[in-house]
């Protein structure tokens, strides 16, 4: 799974996602790193996920260790 932070600092965006991952998914992956205050995967227009989703956390540095970490090994999932 690819992490970017974005200019906001808080937010982390992600690709690569398994089609499967929910919102639910991603609150439950990120808050084994600290407060997440919004978790959303991106759709496509005809409601298939576009394998991206967009993390914020409650603090810069929650955000700055979500990006160095290995989430494969997270997720429990050699997909991610």
């Amino acid at each position: 799974m690819a992490l970017r932070i974005t200019p906001a600092k808080r937010v982390a965006n992600k690709s690569q996602l398994p089609w499967s991952t929910s919102n639910e998914d991603l609150v439950e992956l990120f808050t084994t790193i600290g407060k997440v205050e919004r978790a959303e995967i991106q759709y496509e227009p005809n409601g298939r996920s576009r394998g991206t989703g967009v993390v914020e956390f409650g603090s810069v540095d929650d955000a700055a260790t979500a990006i160095s970490k290995p989430y494969s090994a997270m997720y429990n999932r050699d997909d991610v």
